[in-house]
């Protein structure tokens, strides 16, 4: 298992401010579109709208986890094997 060096420890420090800033921009993006057509996404599916609305939630926080744990995995790659 080889540790990281110096280097790769500073690019991925930098790179977590900008991969946070995308993760909230996506999820602010998609939820103010859900929200401004919840009413007629919930009439479409025959739902009420509280559970529209539970779904754009739902949405939004697993976006931000699988985008935290893309960038986890990114830090921390794979050993090489022979």
């Amino acid at each position: 298992m080889t540790s990281e060096t110096a280097t790769e420890k500073i690019a991925h420090s930098r790179l977590l401010l900008p991969v946070l800033m995308l993760s909230v921009f996506s999820v602010w993006l998609i939820t103010v579109t859900f929200q401004l057509l919840l009413i007629d996404i919930a009439k479409t599916f025959q739902i009420q709208v509280g559970t529209a609305s539970m779904v754009a939630a739902v949405g939004s926080i697993s976006g931000v986890a699988f985008g935290l744990s893309a960038y986890q995995s990114g830090k921390h790659p794979r050993a090489k094997s022979n």
